[in-house]
């Protein structure tokens, strides 16, 4: 039984390390939508949107593009966002209550 091999970028996109694949002026970009619009919560409650919601609320923003799970991940550890699990596929934060309450489903192309 030949079991087929993991491809390399699909194992990287969901990898912190991706954030360092983007160009300097993405990275500004999206730091600035990081400071702008995630604040982090007091309480150690991580039952907020994953990482991977956070991409897509991004890419859907005013300003957005797309990025990956990974990239999302480095910027917020960036950011200095810490979160409950990193072995997690994607990641929880303790972010405020404000971003909590987005609702996806208005956003465009969901």
């Amino acid at each position: 039984m030949v079991l087929a091999k993991e491809n390399p970028r699909k194992l990287k996109i969901n990898q912190p390390v991706d954030y360092e694949d983007m160009l300097l002026f993405e990275k500004l970009i999206l730091n600035a939508w990081i400071v702008n619009h995630i604040e982090p919560y007091k309480i150690k409650s991580f039952n907020g949107p994953t990482s991977y919601r956070l991409k897509h609320q991004f890419e859907y923003s005013k300003d957005g593009f797309y990025i990956t799970n990974g990239q999302m991940k480095g910027a917020l550890l960036a950011a200095g966002f810490r979160p409950k699990d990193e072995n997690d596929l994607n990641w929880t934060f303790a972010l405020s209550k404000k971003l909590q309450d987005v609702d996806f489903a208005k956003l465009p192309g969901w």
